[in-house]
């Protein structure tokens, strides 16, 4: 997994839309869907420094925690191992007493 990353000349706006851009599927009608899918960022640090690593549910990471609201939100997938990823979750999700269930 490597950094994503764009130019934008500190500008926030730039970084919005760059952001968006890849965010969106364009139909051949011209219609746009907005493509909501989850990231997992793991994050290790010590007294001197900060790593981290980011992968999305196209991965497969074996992180299978993520809050319900999340789940809730993501759009239609055709990847295998994002489905497969997100079905583990729902699982989980199942087996959690319904007091601890984030």
């Amino acid at each position: 997994m490597g950094w994503f990353g764009t130019y934008c000349n500190n500008d926030l706006h730039s970084i919005k839309l760059a952001l968006e851009e890849g965010m969106n599927r364009t139909h051949e009608d011209g219609s746009i869907q907005k493509l909501i899918f989850a990231v997992v960022c793991l994050w290790k640090y010590s007294d001197s420094e900060v790593m981290i690593k980011t992968m999305d549910e196209t991965c497969g990471p074996c992180y299978y925690d993520p809050p319900m609201k999340l789940l809730k939100m993501l759009t239609p997938t055709t990847y295998k191992n994002a489905f497969e990823w997100r079905q583990t979750c729902w699982q989980n999700y199942k087996n959690i007493p319904v007091e601890y269930r984030k």
